[in-house]
């Protein structure tokens, strides 16, 4: 049975939180950005694709504020329906929160498309295409496919009557009163899904770097500066629970019974609200790991090299230690072939050093009246 409840011009619906939102989230937003701009600027790198799609972002995060800052200032937003509302304000209202809903998909669809590409960079190794690579290559395709059926279906909530959006409440519920719910319904739980997916991603790599020993990085790193890395997962779910805030908020409208005393602006205040929230926090955690350099002047790819070398330096002693047993076991059977020509060489010297021992005890105790004249060989070793 569903139930029923109000929404008041109270918290996120209120005019003084709405507008601290739409303003703070840009601001920070920017100035993350500009400072990811600058690590590569410092470090003197060529800047990639998930660089200029984190930039992009930027752009339409300051766009879903701004069309939040103009919905309070005429009106429509955070504030209740006025009994002498025009039509032309109601039309203002569903043009506005019609191109809100554009901006918020390109906005999270780049944010998300970021992310994944940064641990493109990151975890792909040159020698060859991994299972990681290949989900992480479908998961790129799966967030543009996401995309274009979000466009496509915002565009059709009211069939070929997309003015219906915005034309009043009886047009709505004539043409859009089923599509629409519907799909934000599907909208804030595939974005949820896609969230959720991108962060589980990265965990059977992080799995690798939380198991390796301490001694298997590089002297010039420390461990807990290495393994920061692993944590990338938990800054990235910085925006993750206002992602589920709002899928929340979208499947209670859909499914619940707005009370008859609820204002249906505070209702499109609530989603532009937690839509705000959610983009500018997850593009916020997209640039955390490349200012990792501010504190540390280490760079995430140096990081990951350090990584990546303890593994290749972990694989290689368990090959050297695969050829020492070989070589024990090649000396005890006393075999004429050698495994390596390194072995070889040690077998032969191990026999010279026998039999220069031997000489030396048959001369050892020479009979009475002799005249012997030895000599002796010395090797030394010079440790570097």
């Amino acid at each position: 049975m569903s139930s029923s409840f109000v929404i008041t011009p109270s918290g996120p619906t209120s005019p003084s939180y709405f507008l601290a939102v739409c303003i703070v989230i840009p601001l920070l937003d920017i100035v993350g950005v500009a400072l990811r701009f600058n690590v590569r600027r410092l470090q003197k790198l060529q800047l990639k694709i998930e660089d200029w799609t984190t930039l992009l972002a930027l752009l339409f995060v300051v766009g879903l504020a701004v069309c939040g800052i103009i919905g309070e200032a005429i009106g429509v937003w955070a504030h209740l329906t006025q009994a002498d509302a025009t039509d032309a304000s109601t039309t203002s209202e569903g043009q506005l929160l019609e191109a809100f809903q554009y901006i918020q998909i390109f906005a999270l669809g780049l944010i998300k498309f970021s992310a994944v590409a940064f641990y493109s960079r990151i975890f792909t190794v040159k020698s060859g295409r991994t299972v990681f690579d290949i989900v992480n290559s479908l998961t790129i395709a799966i967030v543009g496919l996401w995309m274009i059926a979000m466009l496509i279906m915002n565009s059709l909530q009211c069939g070929s009557h997309i003015a219906a959006l915005w034309t009043g409440y009886d047009d709505w519920n004539v043409y859009c009163s089923k599509i629409s719910p519907a799909f934000e319904e599907a909208f804030g739980i595939t974005n949820f899904l896609l969230d959720l997916w991108i962060i589980l991603l990265p965990l059977p790599k992080v799995f690798i770097i939380l198991h390796l020993p301490i001694e298997a990085f590089t002297t010039n790193m420390a461990n807990k500066d290495s393994r920061s890395l692993a944590y990338m997962p938990v800054q990235d779910a910085n925006g993750f629970g206002a992602s589920i805030a709002r899928m929340v908020v979208y499947i209670q409208l859909s499914i619940d019974e707005l009370s008859p005393a609820t204002d249906y602006r505070l209702v499109d205040t609530a989603e532009v609200y937690w839509s705000i929230l959610e983009a500018g926090l997850c593009l916020l955690a997209v640039n955390l790991p490349s200012l990792w350099y501010y504190r540390h002047k280490l760079s995430p790819e140096s990081v990951l090299a350090s990584i990546r070398s303890a593994i290749s330096l972990r694989s290689l002693r368990s090959n050297q230690s695969e050829a020492l047993a070989l070589r024990k076991d090649h000396q005890s059977t006393h075999s004429a072939s050698s495994q390596t020509k390194f072995a070889s060489m040690e077998t032969s010297e191990a026999y010279v050093m026998r039999d220069i021992e031997a000489q030396e005890d048959e001369i050892a105790a020479p009979p009475p009246g002799t005249i012997i004249v030895s000599s002796r060989i010395q090797q030394e070793e010079t440790m570097v």
